[in-house]
């Protein structure tokens, strides 16, 4: 990353071999969302940059990776289910860690599902596509509440503006 000074903050974090992955993304608080090869788990973990050389990883020892990043701090990606290891699309918040985003079939077919989501927009529409139990691909966006709950907890974990 480029300071406005032209300085350069490097974003390999000690245990990765390589920087960031392609379909990364950044906000306006200069937050980064992508992926870094983790050299001891030997995959690409999903990981978020919230100030210059702070990095969260998202989902340890499994691959994965944060394609977009709100101006308030929500990124959004794909990671590996645990349980059926199809890739689901997720959102990720400082204040409330990663979360599945929600399916289109219930019961014991949403976990046949897989997904992604790859962009989101300043009202929190999220972009993705849903691969349905049937086969099918679905292009999808998701709208998340606008609480002012969720905005406080939002605005408190993003950095003050300089």
């Amino acid at each position: 990353m480029f300071t406005p000074t032209k300085q350069l903050i490097s974003l390999i974090p000690a245990r990765a071999s390589t920087p960031n992955r392609v379909n990364t993304g950044v906000n306006d608080s200069g937050w980064v969302a992508g992926s870094v090869f983790d050299s001891i788990a030997l995959t690409w973990v999903p990981a978020v940059w919230t100030r210059g050389d702070s990095l969260h990883y998202l989902y340890r020892h499994q691959g994965g990776n944060m394609s977009a990043i709100s101006d308030d701090g929500i990124a959004v990606g794909t990671i590996p289910d645990s349980t059926s290891a199809l890739n689901v699309p997720v959102i990720w918040t400082a204040a409330t860690g990663l979360q599945r985003l929600p399916g289109l079939e219930g019961g014991a077919l949403l976990a046949k599902e897989s997904g992604s989501a790859g962009a989101i927009n300043k009202v929190h529409q999220i972009l993705g596509t849903i691969t349905m139990s049937t086969g099918k691909t679905r292009v999808v966006m998701w709208t998340l509440p606008d609480s002012p709950m969720l905005q406080a907890r939002l605005m408190a974990s993003m950095p003050p503006r300089q």
